[in-house]
């Protein structure tokens, strides 16, 4: 627990929504997180803070959508259930967008807490790639299971590679200013690992997974949400490698 955030720990809930939310936000977010869901809930972080509610209940809040999310998307026939899954996962990503803020601002962050993350992002991913391919192949649409193969192979790989080259880029210290902010890439790098930029100004796997899983099913084209995460899974591998 840094310095900052035990500081905290005695601050009356009252007072914390006096708290500036942004200096507890995760350095870098993505840009769908950034632009389009981090002002609904930097008002439902302040309102959390407010009421004293503990952030694993947060966390637990957001396993429980992302459970229902699974069932709806596996055992769902009909549209209403394929509507139902995407909007369960997106507010289980909305949850877990806040429950870090909140534990970092009240000093509550613990093991157990960390442990719920981890499986709330494991399940809600896996989890909803399981549920729309079961169902498909439930309607005869066998041959996705082969995309979903696909998808979760090189998906698998991105995240690996790609977290692997994010503590490589922040701690490696060794390259001059000059070489790391000279040309095109390395103003993208820069920008990519500069804590002056709120965002990482590329789609990273949140996007995909945001794809994949929210808009197409929204759409009705939860089976095409699998065939594109297949296609474009790759391309975030290159991209991660590169």
């Amino acid at each position: 627990m840094s310095p900052k955030t035990s500081r905290r720990r005695g601050v009356c809930s009252r007072e914390r929504t006096t708290l500036n939310i942004e200096e507890f936000l995760p350095k870098k977010r993505s840009l769908w997180t950034y632009f389009v869901l981090e002002p609904l809930y930097k008002p439902v972080i302040e309102f959390f803070l407010s009421i004293g509610w503990h952030p694993n209940i947060i966390s637990l809040f957001s396993l429980a959508f992302t459970v229902a999310s699974v069932a709806n998307f596996a055992f769902g026939r009909d549209y209403s259930s394929l509507f139902l899954g995407a909007l369960l996962f997106e507010l289980a990503y909305f949850f877990d967008c806040a429950d870090g803020p909140v534990a970092r601002a009240t000093g509550r962050l613990t093991k157990l807490g960390m442990g719920l993350e981890v499986t709330g992002d494991s399940l809600r991913n896996y989890g909803a790639l399981i549920g729309l391919t079961y169902r498909y192949v439930s309607l005869g649409k066998e041959w996705l299971i082969l995309f979903a193969f696909i998808f979760i192979t090189f998906y698998n790989g991105a995240m690996w590679v790609g977290y692997k080259r994010l503590v490589e880029g922040r701690n490696q210290h060794g390259r001059s200013e000059a070489v790391r902010h000279s040309g095109l890439l390395g103003k993208i790098e820069t920008a990519f690992f500069s804590e002056d930029v709120p965002f990482w100004p590329l789609p990273i796997l949140v996007e995909l997974e945001t794809l994949v899983f929210f808009i197409l099913p929204l759409l009705n084209l939860g089976d095409w949400g699998i065939i594109v995460g297949a296609i474009l899974s790759p391309v975030f591998l290159i991209g991660a490698l590169i």
